[in-house]
């Protein structure tokens, strides 16, 4: 007795691996595990056969759809193709990650159109969902396929991440950590910009203290030259060597002492006759 209860359980448990809904995934690819498990609670009193053709006949629908909603987008591509500036004027936000992108090769993370399940978006004028992931989709920052989802495009939350940061409501949701942290922000921001303005202010103090050097130096080398100018007129008029000792009436040409002995009685630059000569002090 024993034996057969086991096989009894054993043979239930391999019946109960048939109707679950993974083990028809592989039979109807074009249903998803959530409705293929909606349809096996809506039919627990029916046989597996009727199962069976219940899923088949669905399955046949999907494959329908499927199919059309591929011509669609294959109609849509040509006609883009053909004219590629189509609906540029209309393009919205509401309208974002909402198409399927008919360039095949691009690989823009952001571009207007959607590439994959993951990336794509329902439109809030067709599908009314809040701004907050399924707990289906979504588990600890990891986002699954939206296949995973029972109830499909007729759930009222987020099965993708664009669904859910390009929802409008999505910025209006109360956050204390980012309102915390946009308040450091601001005030981090605020702070840089005073140390910005510190240092331009004294970027420009020190281009005019380097002004202000610049000419001092300027300034130093021209009385420099008017030092050496001027000592050309406290030397000798006839050596240009030493300096002058004796002022020479009436001509008033000053000469040094050894140029006024080889003088003798007449100016040694003029010519004109010495009436009478007249020390002179230079140290001053």
């Amino acid at each position: 007795m024993g034996k057969n209860k086991r096989n009894q359980q054993k043979g239930y448990n391999n019946q109960r691996e048939m109707l679950s809904p993974e083990g028809f995934k592989d039979m109807f690819p074009h249903l998803s595990i959530g409705k293929i498990g909606e349809i096996l609670k809506k039919n627990q009193g029916k046989n597996q056969e009727e199962i069976l053709d219940i899923l088949l006949k669905i399955n046949e629908e999907e494959e329908k759809t499927q199919v059309a909603k591929k011509e669609i987008r294959e109609e849509k591509k040509e006609e883009i193709t053909k004219n590629p500036e189509i609906n540029k004027e209309k393009l919205d936000t509401k309208l974002y990650k909402t198409q399927l992108c008919t360039n095949l090769n691009c690989t823009d993370s952001e571009c207007f159109y959607y590439h994959d399940d993951y990336d794509c978006r329902r439109n809030l004028d067709k599908y009314h969902y809040r701004p907050i992931p399924c707990f289906s989709t979504y588990d600890k920052g990891e986002w699954f396929h939206p296949s995973y989802c029972a109830r499909g495009f007729d759930c009222h939350f987020c099965h993708t991440q664009n669904e859910w940061h390009c929802h409008p409501e999505y910025k209006k949701r109360p956050n204390n950590k980012l309102r915390r942290i946009q308040e450091e922000s601001k005030i981090s921001n605020k702070n840089s910009e005073e140390l910005k303005k510190i240092l331009e202010d004294l970027k420009i103090s020190i281009e005019a203290s380097d002004q202000q050097i610049h000419q001092v130096k300027n300034e130093i080398v021209g009385i420099d030259q008017e030092i050496q100018g001027m000592a050309k007129f406290l030397n000798c008029g006839k050596c240009m060597q030493e300096e002058m000792d004796w002022l020479i009436i009436p001509c008033c040409h000053g000469i040094c002492t050894n140029c006024k002995l080889t003088a003798y009685e007449a100016c040694p630059l003029c010519g004109a006759i010495m009436q009478s000569s007249h020390p002179i002090n230079t140290d001053f």
